[in-house]
């Protein structure tokens, strides 16, 4: 009883440490900084330039946005791009705050047998694209994706300073783009999760820490619900939003050592069965329509519901259980919201793999909150907690909190990450990811 007592105690204690310790976070910044160390080149390549200062333009994003750069697509330098997408490269993106240069590898997210399939025609060929993940140049903190196709570009760049968010101007002239930082955006992300996760305990064996990346990888099944592909007009633009979506989501986790990719995408472009209206109501019709689907998690994309909701820690579960539904953002007001989307699918697809809320008395090896994002926002966990001073988590409420947001810069946090990390390691049913995913370094068994 003594020796147990002790290992306990000196369990809780390493944990204690590892929440003060530094993130598992920033390897997709280190991993550039190692192709430059191994003579990577890095060429530039034009695909955007600053659009001038124009009325017409500016009266599509000011009742939106406090301060955005209008830019233009250079859709032949695309198109070149398209045809041989380069293995690294190097861009330059004008901004409200001066020039960001991010440095760039070509990455696709989607596994060796992906298949993009229809409601109404069976399997389609996936639309031309090139999707590529990064960092601000010079900064080992920050992050950086894009997604490439023909007429429009889809990026976020997170670093000190927030989000920065690159895509297509609504109602404007056919490739005119808008870059904002979030914290500039009039509205604020109105996103919630109804996950029911409190009384959730995490043993302290949950949260050690066992290496910095996974060992397995998770492959996910999304489907895309009919409203989108209306709003989107087409297959192959709604596919494009969805896959761009997703390489920023992958982005995230890789940055935390968890490797993801997307299997297939099913988009309805005929009425689907889902009428919802709640969140719940959503993810139960899922469950009850979809009772196969070709992945280790699946995903509703839909329009409607306000928010997200997934089940909680359902690796390896039944069928019905590895499920998740989100509301995504396509616009608000002509200006592109992919932040707000990403955020949200992240953080449900964070919850199917085991992670409860950050403000949940869950965590620090005595059930206690990491932050008090959650109750400021009105949402009482039963346990309080400082709110953090650099921004928020992806599993947090922080997005909901005036002052404080979510940076993506920081990743799912220490303890979030780890506990990801540990619950895709132990789940038997995944496979290692194919030929686009690195194999996992620094592992320590």
């Amino acid at each position: 009883m003594k020796r147990g007592s002790i290992t306990l105690l000196s369990a809780l204690y390493t944990i204690v440490v590892l929440a003060q310790g530094p993130s598992s976070g920033g390897q997709v910044a280190r991993h550039i900084q190692d192709l430059k160390d191994q003579g990577a080149a890095f060429p530039q390549k034009d695909l955007v330039k600053a659009w001038p200062d124009d009325d017409r333009i500016r009266a599509l994003w000011t009742a939106t946005c406090a301060r955005a750069s209008a830019v233009m697509l250079d859709a032949a330098a695309v198109e070149t791009l398209l045809q041989a997408p380069p293995a690294t490269m190097t861009i330059a993106l004008p901004t409200p705050d001066g020039p960001v240069v991010l440095e760039l590898e070509h990455r696709d997210p989607f596994t060796d047998g992906f298949t993009l399939k229809t409601s109404s025609r069976g399997a389609v060929p996936l639309p031309a694209g090139a999707h590529y993940r990064g960092r601000v140049q010079g900064d080992a903190h920050s992050i950086a994706g894009l997604s490439i196709f023909r007429g429009e570009l889809m990026a976020i760049i997170s670093d000190a300073g927030g989000t920065l968010v690159l895509g297509r101007l609504g109602e404007a002239p056919e490739g005119v783009h808008i870059v904002y930082r979030e914290q500039d955006l009039l509205m604020k992300n109105p996103m919630t999760c109804d996950v029911q996760d409190g009384g959730v305990q995490l043993h302290p064996d949950d949260l050690q820490e066992n290496g910095d990346r996974s060992l397995r990888c998770v492959k996910f099944y999304w489907e895309v619900d009919y409203p989108i592909f209306q709003n989107k007009g087409s297959v192959a633009a709604a596919t494009n939003y969805v896959t761009g979506l997703f390489n920023q989501s992958a982005i995230l986790f890789a940055n935390d050592g968890v490797d993801v990719q997307l299997q297939e995408v099913f988009v309805w472009d005929t009425p689907s069965p889902y009428t919802g209206p709640s969140t719940g109501d959503f993810l139960d019709q899922f469950g009850a329509n979809r009772t196969s689907f070709n992945g280790d998690l699946a995903h509703l994309l839909g329009s409607s519901g306000g928010g997200g909701v997934a089940w909680l820690n359902t690796l390896c579960s039944a069928t019905q259980l590895r499920m998740a539904y989100s509301m995504v953002y396509s616009s608000y007001s002509n200006v592109p919201t992919y932040s707000w989307s990403v955020n949200v699918v992240t953080h449900e697809q964070g919850h199917n793999m085991g992670s409860p809320h950050t403000h949940d008395c869950a965590w620090n090896g005595n059930y206690t909150a990491i932050d008090g994002c959650g109750p400021a926002a009105g949402y009482n966990a039963g346990c309080t907690a400082p709110l953090p001073t650099g921004g928020g988590t992806i599993m947090s409420y922080c997005h909901l909190v005036g002052g404080v947001g979510i940076n993506f810069n920081n990743g799912f946090g220490a303890q979030p990450a780890t506990l990801i990390r540990n619950r895709v390691n132990m789940a038997s049913c995944l496979d290692q990811c194919g030929s686009t995913c690195d194999p996992p370094p620094n592992l320590f068994l």
